[in-house]
């Protein structure tokens, strides 16, 4: 009776702690006061970052500028304490859409998106079909210098730039256009991937329209050492420039060209559902890291199923081979947007979740959508997850990694202070940007001898016996550091962990004079 009796009291005194996650260094909400959407964020050569996506919002809070048109690039550039240094409102009278920001190598900006603005604003040439690419490049200081509209007679949405070896630049989106203007190929399926160079001026070199019969989408492009191209995108085709069948509705598909634009090899990977990637990054080795969008069951080059949608993780080697995959779960949506690797030789994941605890998810939802982070080893094995946001919707488009080891990604936000959201939001969606330290934060816990948890390993309870005496209160973190139950105990209690997921924690007890910790693991 004695025993039944205190698991009760030790179960009511269980509390869970809110507050801002404490691995996150320094965060900033950047916005107008209407809708701000982020889409992407590049580091900057004096250890800032410059900022990137679209903006429905007048001149106010963080916004020095009226909207031009309906909504337009808005570009911020922050210091290395995420503050705002200046912005810029670029576009026309109607739509522009920037989706990707790169500093050059002269010091200033090119920004890359698409429009279906004529000339007015900061727009030099008419639209010459639906919606066409549209790069602009500024100085370092954000003063306009040129811009270029590049199109056919249809529609085309640019997803990314880079800077090429030559000084001159390399685009990639999808074209629905046949042969037209700025086109040269007719539209080979549905809609293809469409590659333009320009030099340094934004004079069109080359292009080359690439796909099948089928649906053919890009999104992200590399540039090699050699001056080659990878672009990473997904396809439902399985002919003409696509060389290997589609094993499901849409598969991730890896295009190699060469310097002028030639395609070198191709290779693709996916199951017998929709497998997309959203996004590439580059590895130490020379392949491949990517965070695909999945909703395919095991089969294919997949080993286990899908819930609803999820991340999958993909390693490619430089030849797009498919090296190890890890389908990452939970019983919601999941959407990928974001992938690196870290400097000790695994990965990290970036993206948003609609789930509750489950599965792969670890860490309880703040509010609807939540920023997601998941860590993987070289191997591709699931570390820890992490769950970042308030009482609305948060999500994660873009990471890097800084010198510090440390981690900055790149948002929206649309939540007031609550949870780990500690500003209000400006508008009714706000860039978002995030210092965070992913490091585990296991070895900043003493292994105290003063301390023996036993059983450990233990499936539902920790029984206690510490040399602190007297009334002790306990804290139990997750390994990055995040406190999630709390209470009071003497020595020789039992706790009750059969709430929390399995995984490795960190007990903390903390007397009038002393704190000590021990790790245990929850089966």
């Amino acid at each position: 009776m004695k025993l039944i009796l205190l698991f009760t009291i030790l179960t009511l005194n269980l509390t869970t702690a809110y507050s801002q996650d404490p691995n996150i260094i320094w965060q900033n909400k950047i916005g107008g006061e209407d809708f701000d959407s982020a889409y992407d964020m590049s580091p900057t050569s004096d250890g800032g970052f410059i900022l990137g996506g679209l903006s429905f919002s007048d001149a106010g809070l963080d916004k020095s500028e009226d909207n031009i048109g309906e909504e337009d690039y808005w570009v911020v550039k922050v210091d290395a304490d995420g503050q705002v240094e200046w912005d810029k409102t670029i576009g026309g009278t109607n739509r522009d859409w920037l989706r990707s920001v790169i500093q050059t190598s002269d010091g200033g900006f090119l920004l890359g998106g698409h429009s279906n603005s004529d000339i007015s604003g900061n727009k030099t040439e008419n639209s010459i079909g639906s919606w066409d690419f549209w790069v602009v490049k500024l100085d370092s200081d954000g003063n306009f210098e040129w811009d270029n509209t590049l199109g056919g007679s249809d529609q085309e949405f640019l997803q990314e730039v880079r800077e090429t070896n030559d000084g001159g630049y390399i685009m990639v989106g999808r074209s629905d256009s046949d042969a037209s203007p700025d086109k040269s190929e007719d539209l080979i399926g549905v809609t293809d991937y469409w590659v333009v160079k320009v030099d340094a001026d934004g004079v069109l070199e080359w292009e080359n329209t690439i796909g099948g019969s089928g649906f053919d989408y890009p999104f992200a492009i590399a540039v090699l050492d050699d001056g080659s191209f990878v672009i990473g995108g997904y396809s439902s085709s399985s002919d003409v420039d696509k060389t290997s069948p589609t094993m499901g509705g849409t598969d991730g598909w890896i295009v190699k060209l060469d310097e002028n634009g030639i395609i070198i090899w191709d290779n693709s990977f996916g199951a017998s559902g929709d497998d997309r990637v959203y996004n590439m990054s580059q590895t130490n080795d020379g392949g491949f890291i990517i965070n695909s969008w999945s909703d395919s069951p095991a089969s294919g080059d997949k080993t286990e199923d899908s819930n609803s949608v999820d991340y999958w993780a993909v390693k490619l080697d430089s030849s797009a081979n498919l090296e190890w995959q890890n389908t990452i779960n939970a019983d919601g949506l999941e959407l990928p947007y974001a992938a690196l690797q870290t400097s000790d030789g695994g990965y990290l994941l970036g993206g948003l979740s609609r789930s509750g605890i489950g599965l792969d998810r670890n860490d309880a939802p703040n509010g609807g959508d939540d920023a997601w982070l998941v860590k993987l080893n070289a191997s591709g094995e699931k570390l820890w997850d992490q769950s970042i946001g308030g009482s609305a919707n948060e999500n994660i488009y873009r990471m890097v990694n800084t010198s510090d080891g440390s981690l900055v990604f790149f948002g929206s936000s649309s939540s007031p202070i609550s949870g780990d959201i500690i500003e209000d939001e400006s508008g009714s969606r706000d860039y978002w940007i995030v210092k965070y330290n992913p490091v585990l934060n296991v070895d900043s816990f003493s292994n105290d001898n003063d301390l023996i948890l036993s059983p450990n390993p233990t499936s539902e309870f920790l029984n206690i016996d510490t040399s602190i005496k007297g009334q002790i209160e306990y804290t139990i973190y997750s390994v990055i550091g995040k406190a999630l139950m709390s209470g009071s105990l003497v020595s020789g209690s039992s706790l009750e962990v059969g709430r929390l997921h399995s995984g490795l924690y960190i007990l903390q007890l903390t007397s009038e004079d002393k704190t000590i910790s021990k790790r245990f693991v929850k089966q």
